[in-house]
This record gives C-alpha cells, sequence and structure tokens, in this order.
C-alpha cells in the first residue's frame, strides 16, 4: 500500500503491518516480497527485515522458489537464499509457472521470446514476439509485437491450441480466460469458444468466479455467465484475491468483499 512517495503492506484490516518506507514494492510470494529502496531491489520477510539486502537492478516475484533478478545487463534465476540456479544470460525473463518460465533472448526490442525448465535448459525455442506464462497446461504467446500484434495460446510442447487472433489476452484461470477484441471483453474456454460475446472492457483475469469490468467509465464484477454481481460503481477495480478486491473511488482506494 502506497503512502505519499513510500510503500508499505497492511494486513485485512487496513493496519500497517510494515510501515511505508519502500520507493517501490512488490506483492508477496512464497514468504518474500521485492521491494526498491532508490534505485535497487532485494526482498524482504514478513516482517519487514530483509531477507536479501537491494542489490538488483531489477527483481520479479519469487514463484516455484526462483525470482528473475536483473544483474548488470542480463536476467537470471536465484533462490531464497540469493544464490544464482540459472546465471544471468537472457535479455528479460518472467516467473516459473508449472516447470517453466518465459525467457527472451537478443533483446527486448527484437529478441524472441521462449520457455526455459528449472535447469536452465529451452523446452520451447525463442519464436514468439512475447510471451506470458503458463497457466492451466497454456500460456498466452503473441506474434507481431505488442502494439499491432496478434494473442494466441500454446501448450507445452509450444503447439498452438488457440491461433493468435485476439487483440489482448489474460492467462486461463478457473477453466476461462479474458480475451479483448476490437476493444471489448469476452471469455473463452480452452476450445477458444466465447462463453459470452466481447461487450466489456477488462483490465483483469477471472478470480475466485468474478472478474472486473468497465462499462461507462464505471468499474463492477460480472461472473463466468457475464452477469453483474457488482455493479459498475467504481473508478477503479482490480481482481478478487483472498477474498479481497482493491477499488478506487475518486482519489481513494479501499478493499471490498
Amino acid at each position: 500500500m502506497r503512502s505519499g512517495d513510500l510503500w508499505g503492506f497492511i494486513d485485512k484490516t487496513g493496519k500497517y503491518k510494515i510501515t511505508p518506507q519502500f520507493y517501490d514494492a512488490r506483492s508477496f510470494s512464497g514468504g518474500l516480497a521485492a521491494v526498491r529502496w532508490e534505485n535497487k531491489w532485494g526482498y524482504i520477510d514478513k516482517t519487514g527485515k530483509y531477507t536479501l539486502t537491494p542489490q538488483f537492478i531489477l527483481a520479479e516475484d519469487f514463484s516455484e522458489g526462483l525470482a528473475a533478478v536483473k544483474k548488470g545487463k542480463r536476467f537470471g534465476f536465484i533462490d531464497t537464499a540469493g544464490r544464482f540456479i540459472i546465471k544471468p544470460q537472457f535479455s528479460g525473463a518472467g516467473g516459473f509457472y508449472e516447470g517453466l518460465a518465459a525467457v527472451n533472448v537478443g533483446g527486448l526490442l527484437g529478441g524472441k521470446w521462449g520457455f526455459i525448465d528449472k535447469a536452465g535448459n529451452f523446452t520451447i525455442d525463442p519464436q514468439f514476439d512475447l510471451a506470458g506464462h503458463f497457466s492451466e497446461g497454456l500460456a498466452l504467446v503473441n506474434m507481431g509485437g505488442l502494439i499491432g500484434g496478434k494473442w494466441g495460446f500454446i501448450d507445452k510442447t509450444g503447439q498452438y491450441v488457440i491461433s493468435t487472433q485476439y487483440d489482448f489476452a489474460y492467462s486461463f484461470h478457473e477453466g476461462l480466460a479474458g480475451v479483448l477484441l476490437n476493444g471489448q471483453a469476452g471469455f473463452i474456454n480452452k476450445k477458444g469458444k466465447f462463453i459470452f460475446k466481447p461487450k466489456y472492457r477488462s483490465d483483469g483475469e477471472l478470480s475466485e468466479g468474478v472478474i472486473a469490468v468497465e462499462i461507462d467509465d464505471k468499474w463492477g464484477f460480472i461472473n463466468r455467465k457475464g452477469k453483474f454481481v457488482i455493479q459498475p460503481q467504481f473508478d477503479e477495480a482490480w481482481s478478487f484475491a483472498d477474498g479481497l478486491a482493491a477499488v478506487k473511488i475518486g482519489k481513494k482506494w479501499g478493499f471490498i468483499e
């Protein structure tokens, strides 16, 4: 939670458990959170104590015991003790999900994304312009770039299950994925069939049975059938996690259940 120019952490009652003191911060994952002090990133535990002092140019969340960090000009993967399990060698990197991580070779501009295992070996060769992480056996990939490119889904063999055809898309959760087509969002199943036709804007993923969507400049939450379960009333809204969702009214943020 941000207070002024600094970030801290609150519990579900809204009480600060770690007072605002960091220039930037990511969510807790695997018991640790990446935080930035001045121009370096490190990791803290849930008491706010550093387990890894700020030393990285960039640092991602821990996932499946490893975290992507940038040391010098390249990304590698460390364990919770700060030891490099996969040495820095990539132009970009995401977290490990379902045993695989998306990595970039050749540079973020013009390079390609593929997937490696925890030994650092490519299981899917670099060939995509952008890539997300695996979720429920499928990973989001892009051909054509962020502007003008199209998104689809591959399996762990690297084969397309759903061809690149969407303006944007989110990872699969609870059997469905949110996709954006012509500026409107809808849900597809793993066969690429729409559960309901695109008609809302959305920046989130299906979580805990609902997804945040925008209509007429207000955000609410719809269920898997496209029906509103929380009517549009917020200026911004994030996905539910652990029974709570962050929402904004005016200039203030809070949480709903």
